[in-house]
């Protein structure tokens, strides 16, 4: 009670003031139409600025969810994309135990790019249902594979990364051969290991070959930009200019191929 006694003896009369403004734009408003109509429109104004300003903030706070939807839904099609390519799939929209590959939407943690051996960590791991030796990919291609695992992180050599080895192929011709990088421009790949007599254009697509049972085959990879044949060579030295730029990436997806560890095994058999 203290207080407000003191608060109204020091500031008394500004609150009187405030109160007499109040009454008197009231007694306008309500007793004379040319002022009421100002202020009703000037109030609907005010009200409709504050409405649009607060549904922006709103669906600024809603872009978490609607993005993690969207990527949901990619992730389905691209799986249904995918399987597409292997002849023995047959399409069952209630039962994935048909699909032999499963597209997981995963997020972009942090990156590398200024290195010979770049790397990408996805927020997503083990409990994930994330393995090493997974492929990643967008909806434009291949981003790379993944090396190491924990519970809720994994690590992704890029294409972007010398350490990088994938086997592609011209597409419709059936050339294959092995695309590197050359710490040089990092959305142009090399591709080494297609034979000089192969029909080849510049403009051709390459794709995933399907060879290494990481990504399905026809997975886009780039375009051939340029290529020639080294002195003595049998084999052209092809440069490609990737679809996707590593540099801007946020999102990815990861490719998990359910066959992978049987052929793994067969092959262990083998070796052993």
């Amino acid at each position: 009670m203290r207080n407000l006694i003191y608060l109204f003896a020091r500031y008394g009369a500004q609150i009187m003031f405030i109160i007499l403004e109040v009454l008197c734009i009231y007694l306008i408003v309500t007793f004379n139409n040319p002022q009421r109509e100002i202020f009703i429109n000037s109030s609907n104004i005010f009200s409709g600025y504050v409405s649009e300003k607060s549904q922006k903030v709103r669906s600024y706070f809603n872009l978490t969810h609607v993005n993690d939807s969207l990527m949901l839904r990619n992730a389905l099609l691209l799986t249904e994309l995918v399987n597409r390519e292997d002849p023995s799939y047959t399409y069952h929209p209630s039962d994935s135990s048909f699909q032999q590959f499963i597209i997981t939407p995963t997020t972009i943690c942090e990156k590398t790019l200024h290195l010979r051996n770049n790397s990408f960590t996805l927020c997503s791991g083990s409990q994930h249902g994330i393995k090493k030796g997974m492929g990643v990919i967008t909806e434009k291609g291949v981003i790379g594979i993944i090396r190491n695992v924990s519970d809720n992180y994994s690590l992704v050599i890029p294409l972007n990364s010398t350490l990088s080895r994938l086997s592609c192929a011209v597409k419709n011709k059936n050339f294959h051969g092995i695309l590197t990088w050359q710490d040089t421009n990092p959305l142009t790949m090399h591709l080494e290991g297609v034979p000089k007599h192969a029909d080849i254009t510049v403009g051709d697509s390459i794709v995933t070959s399907g060879y290494s049972f990481v990504f399905p085959k026809g997975i886009p990879v780039g375009t051939i930009s340029n290529f020639f044949v080294n002195p003595g060579s049998a084999f052209y030295t092809i440069d490609v200019t990737l679809h996707e730029d590593l540099n801007k990436i946020q999102y990815g997806y990861v490719v998990h191929n359910k066959r992978k560890e049987e052929i793994d095994s067969l092959q262990i058999e083998i070796i052993q």
